[in-house]
């Protein structure tokens, strides 16, 4: 397939910690790709998780993005979350001493040898529950000041003019209505970092975001009636997705490419996961965002045939028009014509509301059969690694598919050192 020259391509990352990853690599190596086809990428949304990838690939940096992904601890993200090793430990304690009667010496030292440290191990505990009556149990300090690190530097850029259009969807617990922040807004400027923390705001193990008179920063344009603030969490809450936004920009992308790495479908539950209350509630999530994403994408395909028939009826009433310049009775074409501007009139700002959408092609980049279970908060180098080239790959099968030059761009084979393919791939350029 051929793009034509000034064609318009948008990126559209779906929510999930996984596809910070993924997509992370995989928007490097497409934007790599398009620019050596003579193309690039005009806009980037993102939701949860990937966030971040929107904030840098707006400004070019993904070379940076993808050496902080390869870098990046569970501890940079979540910290040393040393009050759930002291509820741990304490749960040892406590099953020690539910098992003593009729124990030994060796289990009474043993039981001496694990009280060292105890009154820290309660302390912790207490810590971890009073998170909990606030309703998380997790601060999101530690992502900040890791965001912070990583993007304040390039916060004028970001916002300013030769960045391309990035878009961050979060949503409102108090209206439930989903919030997106855009660096083409200069009121959001000063929200950046609430934003992306908002957006990333899972539920329960991260606190809600506040951000104070919402309507006064172009954010939205109602609040609960009682409060006029947002308090945001996790994007994927509203729609993990934002096509529709992308759809309806004025600029009218010609191709949007959506990444996930499930392919927005629900995986099979792997047996060998970890089943804990991070396990569920992920799990959970993604199976009502999914649901809820598949239904958006059906609706956009049943805007896309409204569209063509639109266009249709549009080229029907040219030529009708033509045609009346030839009639021997132009009046009852009047008639026709006049039926045919109230149906377009209809269909662009009656209930389909067709007047600002735009049918893109849609080209979906996944790589399902590469998807790992994933826990944010105890992953390892490796299985950054791996999903960064799963990202890599995908991208490489859906270009090579729809045509593009991919000279000199090497897919990444599973067997081998994947860590050190992805970063020799991410130092060249």
């Amino acid at each position: 397939m051929q793009f034509q020259e000034g064609a318009l391509f948008a990126a559209v990352c779906r929510g999930g910690p996984d596809n910070l990853f993924f997509c992370g690599q995989a928007v490097r190596t497409l934007r790599k790709i398009l620019r050596l086809n003579g193309h690039d990428l005009a806009g980037i949304y993102a939701v949860s998780g990937p966030s971040p990838v929107a904030v840098l690939s707006c400004i070019g940096e993904e070379r940076k993005l993808c050496d902080i992904l390869l870098r990046i601890t569970p501890q940079d993200i979540v910290g040393n979350m040393e009050d759930f090793k002291s509820v741990k430990h304490l749960s040892k304690v406590i099953d020690m001493i539910l098992h003593l009667k009729g124990a030994g010496i060796l289990e009474w030292k043993a039981l001496a040898q694990e009280r060292k440290g105890l009154f820290q191990d309660l302390g912790k505990t207490k810590e971890l529950l009073e998170k909990i009556k606030a309703g998380h149990i997790i601060d999101n300090k530690v992502l900040c000041a890791l965001l912070i690190k990583h993007t304040w530097p390039y916060l004028d850029r970001i916002f300013g003019p030769d960045a391309i259009l990035m878009k961050i969807g979060a949503t409102d617990f108090w209206t439930g209505q989903q919030v997106v922040f855009s660096n083409k807004i200069p009121e959001h400027k000063d929200w950046l970092f609430p934003a992306i923390l908002g957006s990333m705001g899972l539920v329960p193990q991260f606190p809600a975001t506040t951000i104070d008179h919402p309507k006064e920063l172009k954010l939205v344009d109602k609040t609960h009636p009682d409060f006029d603030n947002l308090l945001l969490i996790d994007g994927g809450y509203s729609s993990g997705l934002l096509i529709d936004e992308a759809i309806r920009e004025p600029i009218g992308y010609n191709v949007i490419f959506i990444f996930d790495i499930q392919g927005v479908q629900i995986g099979d539950f792997d047996i060998n996961t970890h089943y804990d209350i991070l396990t569920r509630i992920l799990r959970a999530l993604s199976i009502r965002s999914t649901t809820h994403d598949r239904l958006i994408l059906n609706v956009q395909d049943r805007i896309d045939a409204e569209i063509n028939t639109k266009n249709k009826i549009a080229v029907a009433r040219e030529e009708l028009a033509k045609a009346k310049q030839l009639s021997s009775r132009p009046e009852d074409i009047d008639v026709v014509l006049k039926l045919l501007d109230g149906i377009l009139d209809d269909m662009n700002y009656g209930r389909l509301r067709l007047h600002d959408k735009h049918a893109p092609q849609r080209v979906m980049i996944s790589n399902p059969e590469q998807a790992i279970p994933f826990d944010f908060t105890n992953f390892t180098q490796a299985q950054a690694a791996h999903l960064m080239r799963s990202g890599h790959n995908a991208v490489l099968k859906i270009s090579k598919e729809l045509g593009l030059n991919i000279k000199g761009i090497p897919f990444i084979r599973t067997n081998g050192d994947c860590l050190q393919a992805i970063q020799i791939l991410n130092h060249t350029r």
